[in-house]
């Protein structure tokens, strides 16, 4: 990521932010996912992350942000996963991602999952969430 502490970030720093994603998304997964699911999940975010980048105070809000976020794309591969065990598959299928990402950010918006309460929509609606709707499964 760039080094600028404030202005408009990059296309190089969504690059980076989508990177650690999916690096966060692997971890939490611990098994193999597939690429149609990772273009899917890169899709599903890289206008959001864009639009976030645009701020002038996107770093700030990333630096105090992030271990949040990220930790919130771990929770998404390892729900993933376990879709994926439950359906009898050896890998994470564009289903499960699918799954897991519409858990994750129903929960984190009604502020039921993931830091009870604590942690309403916060992240999602700074990172996650989109105005534009997230690219239907093909």
């Amino acid at each position: 990521m760039s080094e600028q502490q404030t202005g408009p970030g990059t296309a190089a720093d969504v690059a980076d932010i989508v990177d650690l994603f999916c690096y966060a998304l692997g971890s939490g997964a611990q098994m193999r996912i597939k690429r149609d699911a990772i273009r899917w999940f890169r899709a599903a975010f890289e206008p959001s992350l864009a639009q976030m980048v645009t701020r002038p105070d996107w770093h700030a809000t990333w630096q105090k942000e992030s271990v949040n976020v990220l930790e919130y794309t771990r929770t998404i591969g390892r729900l993933a996963a376990n879709r994926a065990a439950e359906s009898g598959l050896p890998h994470i299928n564009l289903e499960c991602i699918d799954h897991a990402v519409a858990k994750v950010v129903q929960g984190t918006s009604e502020g039921d999952e993931g830091g009870g309460g604590r942690w309403p929509g916060a992240a999602c609606a700074l990172w996650y969430r989109s105005p534009l709707p997230i690219p239907p499964i093909s």
